[in-house]
């Protein structure tokens, strides 16, 4: 009787209620689902260092941006810009690159010779070599620059891949940072952009930099109700669970209203991972649409590697390896480089939720027409 008092004290404290509504926040980019993608922040943040841009803050952003450098040159790793450096990168020109040399934000300052590549990285690691390469490319591409590389991630740690021997300093940025600094230029844009900054802001605050508001609500909570929050931290991953359960048990059972489809789940709840393979009983065998929870939720057609000779019989194409899936095919007519992309659902797939069950079939369906189209024409 006492531990459900807890619970009830718990759940009507006045912490849990504020704790509550942030979560009820509008947040444009979680309504997106682009919360965590790589490619969407680094296009943000390259727009926003453009003094050209839409935004009509000219200069205040990448200035803003520079400064920082000055700031955080404690935790450079190598001897940091000086001063006067920074100084004279202020209101200067300025040229911005997306995915020039496979580096994700390049600035070329081309008057002063200043160039300043940004790694960004939030959940996906470094390649092999990749820091080091990006070195060497500075050094070969700019020599009569002056040369930086910012690591831009959630918790500032040191890239594991630079060349101590490659005289380039390297800082350490985090997205707290970007966050000050959109929050001090927005009041410098036009009126869309500030609403798209404080938006942008908004989202940082709650998906990237720990905000200190949840802090010390979650801190007071936790020392009002200690067992309840050891409750609660027991079975969080035994939840989690149980809800994509329930979610890929519905999926499933959709799927099963058409009599042609034959399914086949797998569950491995110790690794958190959940797989349903959907086929038609007339395709070849062999060929099947994956529906999975591991990191990702997502769907992709597929063959495996005993099978792989349908794809060049059938697509007319030599065998696209799926990325992260060791012996694994994409079984598709589409011959490109977007097959690892068209598969993704949710980057992150514990936060699998109810409207994901139509996006999921919504994918099913596309690849189901495409592999019978396939079968039609043969």
């Amino acid at each position: 009787m006492q531990q459900t008092t807890d619970f009830e004290s718990f759940y009507m404290s006045d912490e849990f209620a504020k704790i509550d509504s942030y979560t009820k926040q509008f947040d444009l980019f979680e309504i997106m689902k682009v919360s965590r993608k790589e490619l969407i922040h680094s296009d943000i943040i390259a727009s926003l260092l453009n003094p050209n841009g839409s935004h009509k803050m000219g200069h205040t952003f990448v200035n803003m941006f520079i400064k920082a450098l000055n700031v955080e040159k404690e935790g450079c790793q190598g001897m940091p810009f000086s001063l006067s450096t920074i100084i004279s990168a202020i209101n200067s020109n300025v040229r911005v690159f997306r995915e020039r040399y496979n580096i994700d934000i390049l600035l070329v300052f081309m008057d002063i010779k200043l160039v300043i590549a940004i790694e960004n990285k939030i959940d996906a690691g470094e390649q092999d070599n990749q820091i080091k390469r990006y070195q060497e490319c500075l050094e070969e591409k700019y020599p009569d620059y002056k040369q930086a590389l910012v690591f831009l991630t959630i918790d500032g740690r040191a890239p594991s891949t630079a060349d101590d021997n490659i005289k380039i300093p390297i800082y350490l940025m985090t997205y707290k940072t970007i966050s000050k600094i959109s929050e001090l230029s927005r009041k410098s844009a036009c009126p869309a952009a500030q609403f798209f900054l404080e938006q942008f802001i908004i989202h940082l605050e709650n998906h990237m930099n720990g905000n200190q508001e949840i802090y010390e609500l979650c801190n007071q909570i936790f020392k009002k109700h200690r067992e309840v929050c050891k409750h609660i931290k027991d079975n969080y991953e035994r939840c989690v669970i149980e809800n994509i359960s329930n979610l890929f048990n519905r999926i499933e059972h959709e799927i099963k209203k058409d009599p042609s489809l034959l399914t086949k789940l797998k569950i491995v709840k110790e690794k958190n991972r959940f797989d349903l393979d959907v086929r038609r009983d007339s395709w070849p065998e062999g060929i099947n649409v994956k529906i999975y929870k591991h990191h990702w939720l997502g769907v992709f057609p597929f063959v495996d590697d005993k099978n792989k000779n349908l794809i060049s019989s059938l697509c007319n194409h030599d065998p696209i390896p799926v990325e992260s899936w060791q012996g694994y095919y994409y079984f598709s007519n589409n011959n490109n480089k977007d097959l690892d992309k068209s598969r993704w659902v949710r980057e992150l797939g514990d936060e699998m939720e109810e409207e994901d069950i139509q996006n999921v079939l919504t994918k099913l369906e596309t690849f189901i027409k495409e592999i019978d189209s396939t079968m039609n024409a043969k």
